[in-house]
């Protein structure tokens, strides 16, 4: 979480924290939040936690899973952090319009604009939940690999 507040606070707060539907650099922000995410977690955040939790890569862990297994894994971390990124953008949107239509506000207006410290909490709780469901899936296709056998 704390990664996802860091990048939050130097790649999109300095350029005016908004995410409105009819601004021009909303995709350009949301693209850019996905792409930094993603190199802060290969960079930064994979090694930290290896190495606190000593922990070895997965290429050195299982060697014999080779290439296909590894840019599998990679592109399924690249759809997860999209998929993350998408569902707090419009988070942002669904309590932006909520806020205003309950304060009777402008249609214009951004109550709550995009900021690290709820942009870091929404990306451990997607995280979370998808980290949960990719879990109980793995759960459900081992117990039918292991009926069928």
């Amino acid at each position: 979480m704390w990664a996802a507040g860091a990048v939050c606070f130097f790649a999109a707060w300095g350029r005016s924290g908004t995410l409105e539907p009819d601004a021009a650099y909303s995709l350009d922000l949301v693209v850019g939040l996905i792409l930094i995410m993603l190199l802060c977690d290969w960079i930064i955040v994979g090694p930290v936690l290896r190495m606190l939790f000593r922990r070895r890569a997965e290429s050195e862990a299982a060697p014999h899973r080779g290439l296909v297994h590894i840019f599998v894994r990679s592109l399924l971390h690249i759809v997860k952090v999209t998929a993350i990124i998408v569902c707090i953008v419009a988070t942002y949107f669904l309590l932006n319009t909520a806020l205003i239509r309950v304060f009777k506000g402008d249609r214009g207006a951004v109550p709550l604009p995009l900021e690290p410290l709820l942009f870091g909490v929404l990306y451990g709780l997607y995280s979370l939940a998808f980290d949960t469901i990719a879990a109980a899936a793995r759960r459900a296709r081992r117990g039918r690999r292991h009926s069928a056998a």
